[in-house]
Parts: C-alpha cells; sequence; structure tokens
C-alpha cells in the first residue's frame, strides 16, 4: 500500500524547475533516500510533500491527502523534521516532546525517544539554551519520532552534528520502519548505511534506482 504517490509533480522558481515532472510511490514501511548534489531539489521535494509549498504543476497524495489544499488539517500522522528547527531555550527537553504529544502518550514512551537519539534523562531536563548544537539536533529529531508518526519526513539530519556528537541515525530509520513508519530522508548529507532501500536522484532525470546496501556522503 502506498503511502505517497505523485504524479508530475512540479516546483519553478523564477521559471527555474527545481522538481521537475517527478512520478514517485513510495509504500508504507519503505525506507526512501533522496540523492543529489546542492540545488538538485531534495529540500523543495520534502517541501512539496510536507504541504510547506505549493506546487507549480502535478499533484501529491500523502497519507491520501493533497499535501497543499489539506495543509490546514491536523498532520499527527507526518513528521517533519526541517534542516533548522526553531527551539525555545527556557524551555527543557523534555518540555519539548512532552508539548508534541497527546495526553495518551505516557512518560516511558518519552522517555525511550530520549534514548533511542541518545540524550540523557539529566540532559533532557535541562533548558534547551544549554544544549550544543548536535544535542539540539538529537532534540529535534526526537521531537517527530515520539508520536510514532507513520511518515517521517527527514532533511538533513545529521545537520549540527559532527564525528564527536555521531547520531545512531541508522539503527532509529531501521527501527522506524520495523515499527510500520514510512521514512523518506536526504542521504547525501546524511553520510549512513541504511540496508534494502530506494533512492531517487532529483537531478537525475528523476529516474528511480535501487541501490546497493549502503550510501555515503556526499554534497547536499
Amino acid at each position: 500500500m502506498s503511502v505517497l504517490e505523485t504524479n508530475d509533480l512540479t516546483k519553478r522558481y523564477g521559471g527555474r524547475p527545481v522538481v521537475d515532472a517527478l512520478d514517485l510511490t513510495v509504500e508504507r514501511g519503505e525506507v526512501f533516500g533522496l540523492a543529489g548534489s546542492t540545488g538538485a531539489g531534495k529540500s523543495t521535494l520534502l517541501d512539496l510533500l510536507a504541504g510547506s509549498v505549493r506546487p507549480s504543476r502535478g499533484s501529491a497524495t500523502v497519507l491520501g491527502l493533497d499535501p497543499w489544499h489539506d495543509r490546514d488539517r491536523p498532520h499527527e500522522r507526518v513528521g517533519y523534521l526541517r534542516e533548522t528547527i526553531d527551539l525555545d531555550g527556557t524551555q527543557s527537553g523534555w518540555e519539548h516532546l512532552r508539548r508534541g504529544t497527546d495526553r495518551t502518550t505516557d512518560d516511558a514512551a518519552v522517555t525511550a525517544t530520549f534514548d533511542r537519539v541518545g540524550i540523557a534523562p539529566d540532559v533532557a531536563a535541562r533548558p534547551v539554551r544549554t544544549y550544543s548544537a548536535g544535542t539540539a539536533r538529537r532534540l529535534s529529531l526526537a521531537m517527530f519520532l515520539v508520536g510514532d508518526p507513520d511518515l517521517l519526513l527527514l532533511d538533513a539530519p545529521t545537520a549540527g552534528l559532527d564525528g564527536s556528537d555521531k547520531l545512531p541515525l541508522e539503527a532509529i530509520v531501521e527501527d522506524a520502519a520495523d515499527e510500520g513508519s514510512t521514512v523518506v530522508l536526504e542521504v547525501a548529507h546524511a553520510g549512513v548505511a541504511i540496508h534494502d532501500f530506494t533512492v531517487a536522484a532529483p537531478d537525475d532525470s528523476n529516474r528511480q534506482r535501487p541501490t546497493d546496501s549502503r550510501t555515503t556522503d556526499g554534497e547536499r
């Protein structure tokens, strides 16, 4: 069963196509990577799927809805991690996750989500203004994992992290897929090795192609 489909999806800026006539289908539970160099249209495609920008032509269907025309409807089933996320420095990491969950989510689920992204309980209790850039990025990812969304859109998921602050992204993504979530992520920036997933290159005539078991660093 498909979670998202696009038909002739196109976005132009200043007359230049950034996403050009994209036909795409992503199935439930699939991990789907977007590869390509800087300016290939990866972030724009994620914005289109999230309903953040209006397509110039064509259409998209995400979880049975049109991302743009249905953008005012609740999006609890979609978690969109942008490259930059605004966090409230006066609030703790715990408060950020609690703010993004409903009342049925218990404390154990919140604690487990912090554990998945590598944030210790004492760090989760501290104000976000005390966080390093890497810890803030971990918190941003946790905010979109805690609700177990049906679809995760991840733009530059390791932005702000260096070698000393490595995020276990491969395990996080594979766990999400194992639990039934569909994941679409920008892989050229992530530099991760995720097994058995499909890659689309928006700057390569929109061809979809299977890949081997590894994807490595590249330009965004």
